[in-house]
């Protein structure tokens, strides 16, 4: 087997083992190796589950001497009864039947922004276009039962970014999330698809279920659906904020267009912070209880903003990049 082709798999294997276990590796040390995509599809797509299991038993020693949470990790599938070599056969064929796209740690298509944060995703799976993770992107999130006004200004900030050619990445949730993406959506008649939802489960359910035929609109325009988890993995209540690390991650700036004193927006609001990442708050109303997460991070700091005209008149975004072409 080519070198090349044994980082790929071995950076499978890692990545497959700490989804399953939920062991989550901060700061791989991972060096990149050109290959050629097609074939190390080809050569993974021929592979027998016995290939697999026999491939998985080489590389595990050389895994557990240069990474010692790969051990641990094995211990805890071990201890579940899981067998790492039938998840990651079923992910990858899977995956393969159904277009899923693999961009490893390192790879071209490798989001720049995403490999400077603390536990950067070794592989992530992608539904669509892989160009969206190097095109400027700008983070969008927000309350999930927002005000009708809220919303009608995602929706407008939405169609803003589209025109200046500006990737807007959510998680795809009911209410500002959507809303947004709507907003980019509307333009498609005279704009690309520039959306990125990132995902908490695996591709295999596109969720919320109610969005379904809006993310495959996505992906068929241009668009891209994004999941470090495994395709056939559920998402459950630690995912999301796993999840929204690679929101913030993905982007110079995250705004914040209303947000609950307790809730995942302000959680990924301060997640950004600690990325070194811009936040940036629709400013809510004095007094307004749904938006006491909104006001803190405006108390504390965070550039605010009115609407979306005081927003585009106001701020340049990332040192005048987006608003002038000079990415």
């Amino acid at each position: 087997m080519k070198k090349n082709f044994m980082y790929r798999f071995q950076t499978l294997i890692l990545h497959a083992a700490t989804q399953l276990s939920g062991i989550y590796l901060k700061n791989p040390n991972i060096e990149h190796h050109e290959v050629n995509e097609a074939e190390f599809k080809e050569y993974l797509s021929e592979l027998s589950l016995r290939d697999w299991m026999e491939t998985i038993l080489l590389s595990m020693n050389s895994l557990s001497s240069h990474i010692p949470q790969f051990s641990k990790a094995l211990d805890v599938l071990h201890r579940r009864n899981i067998s790492l070599a039938e998840s990651i056969y079923t992910h990858i064929q899977e995956s393969f039947k159904n277009n899923v796209e693999f961009v490893f740690y390192g790879d071209k298509f490798y989001p720049p922004l995403l490999l400077n944060i603390d536990n950067p995703p070794l592989v992530l799976n992608i539904l669509g276009d892989v160009s969206r993770f190097i095109d400027p992107c700008v983070s969008v999130i927000g309350s999930r039962k927002a005000y009708k006004k809220t919303l009608s200004h995602c929706f407008e900030l939405g169609k803003r970014f589209a025109q200046f050619k500006t990737t807007v990445v959510s998680g795809g949730a009911y209410g500002c999330d959507i809303a947004v993406h709507n907003g980019v959506l509307s333009l498609l008649h005279e704009q690309e698809c520039r959306i990125i939802v990132v995902l908490a489960g695996g591709l295999s359910s596109l969720y919320p279920k109610g969005h379904e035929e809006i993310f495959r609109n996505i992906i068929q325009n241009g668009g891209a659906i994004v999941s470090e988890r495994l395709w056939h993995q559920r998402p459950v209540p630690k995912d999301f904020s796993v999840r929204n690390r690679i929101i913030s991650g993905l982007s110079y700036e995250l705004i914040v267009m209303q947000a609950h004193l307790k809730s995942g927006s302000l959680q990924t609001a301060k997640r950004a912070l600690d990325q070194g990442r811009e936040v940036l708050v629709m400013r809510p109303n004095d007094h307004d209880q749904n938006s006491m997460g909104s006001r803190a991070l405006i108390n504390d700091g965070a550039y605010s903003f009115e609407d979306t005209d005081d927003l585009f008149n106001n701020y340049i975004f990332n040192h005048e990049n987006i608003l002038y072409g000079n990415w």
